[in-house]
């Protein structure tokens, strides 16, 4: 489906307590204007706790939880960051901006009137005198939309996770940004928005500065359904991700990140999906950081090309638009160069065999050149020299 757009957060500005009262609890906070890429304020503490309100629309409690997890682990393993994201479920929380509490909440009947109408989702934060963010509530929209966490993009569906994590960042206090390829871009489309980007990392570490993000998989593992994949967590068979079936087309890995590559493995038979990596980004165990480009474009390629985190499968009919290569699906990579093509060279996989070039004075096709007149004894020889040369050359 086409690029939803996502609104930016309210920010409800907590009045500073009057000298004239003792008290200005139960006050209604005045609502302050969003300013576009400066943050409103930040949470003053971590780790944050944010409560999912259960249950949460047709999901059951283990996968709004594993979403919620999941979504939350992308912002808390970022690299130089303080950022530490914790989520439990309480059945039937309530939502109430000013309770000093962050919660998600999956409207299904009726969308706060507060809030811009339609939105998929927005968030609300509360904000004190001195810059400190003391409540921030997500509400996400399941009246008017379609929810999913399959990947699959289906037509009208809108991707749980990739709405969580551009929420969650407005809840740390980052803005929209202008960036389009960023996850806090003002809108999200398919499974995109999932995996923060660049410059999604350098606000929330300016914001929040660290040596060092959380720690990730396999070593703090991941929740019921999920395996490790590069370091992150994701549901086995999900189109887009890392050791996921690719073709070589615009878009094909975004589930992995914007800078994920579809990679040739097992020397050029077979494509997969592989993330970014580079000393900040490592790619754990079972994955090798490689240059995959002539450019030097570095990915988490698996040192089994795949065979253990792919989708199994015993035949073609089990990959729907790619092919089963060793019990697992993969994208159909060029096929071994034979008969008359075996000498040519194929994209990042070297030159082909050495060629014997022709003895001088013979002609060379296609080249320019023509071989200089020759009579008599000299033309018989030199002729007989162009075919030996190119018998030669044939058997090599």
């Amino acid at each position: 489906m086409p690029p939803l757009d996502l609104p930016p957060p309210v920010v409800l500005v907590a009045p500073a307590p009057s000298p004239h009262s003792a008290s200005t609890r139960g006050a209604t906070p005045p609502q302050r204007a969003f300013t576009r890429g400066a943050p409103p304020g930040l949470l003053p503490t971590f780790p944050h706790t944010i409560t999912l309100a259960l249950p949460f629309g047709a999901f059951s409690r283990e996968v709004a939880l594993a979403e919620g997890e999941v979504a939350a682990r992308a912002w808390s393993e970022l690299p130089r960051t303080a950022v530490r994201l914790r989520v439990v479920g309480v059945d039937g929380a309530s939502v109430t901006s000013g309770d000093g509490s962050s919660t998600v909440r999956f409207h299904t009947e009726e969308w706060p009137s507060e809030l811009v109408p339609r939105a998929l989702a927005q968030t609300v934060l509360v904000v004190d005198g001195s810059g400190r963010i003391t409540d921030a509530d997500i509400h996400v929209n399941g009246r008017d939309y379609v929810y999913t966490v399959d990947g699959l993009e289906a037509p009208g569906a809108v991707d749980l996770r990739a709405v969580l994590v551009h929420e969650l960042g407005h809840l740390l206090g980052l803005g929209h940004s202008a960036d389009p390829l960023a996850t806090m871009a003002p809108s999200v489309s398919g499974t995109r928005a999932r995996t923060p980007e660049r410059d999604d990392e350098l606000g929330v570490a300016t914001l929040y500065p660290a040596p060092s993000g959380a720690a990730r998989c396999p070593d703090i593992p991941c929740p019921p359904g999920f395996a490790c994949l590069a370091g992150a967590c994701e549901r086995r068979g999900t189109p887009k991700v890392t050791c996921a079936p690719c073709a070589r087309a615009a878009g094909a890995c975004d589930g992995a990140g914007a800078e994920s590559r579809c990679v040739d493995v097992d020397d050029g038979a077979a494509r997969v999906c592989a993330p970014r990596c580079d000393p900040a980004h490592p790619c754990g165990p079972g994955f090798v950081c490689e240059a995959t480009t002539s450019a030097g474009d570095e990915q988490c390629v698996a040192t089994d090309g795949c065979r253990g985190l792919g989708v199994a499968c015993s035949s073609d009919a089990d990959c729907g638009a790619f092919v089963c290569r060793s019990g697992r699906c993969v994208g159909a990579g060029d096929p071994p160069a034979s008969g008359a093509d075996a000498g040519a060279a194929r994209p990042d996989a070297g030159a082909g065999p050495a060629e014997v070039p022709p003895p001088r004075g013979c002609v060379s096709a296609g080249a320019g050149q023509t071989a200089a007149a020759q009579t008599g004894a000299t033309a018989f020889a030199l002729a007989l020299a162009c075919l030996l040369g190119a018998l030669v050359r044939r058997r090599t």
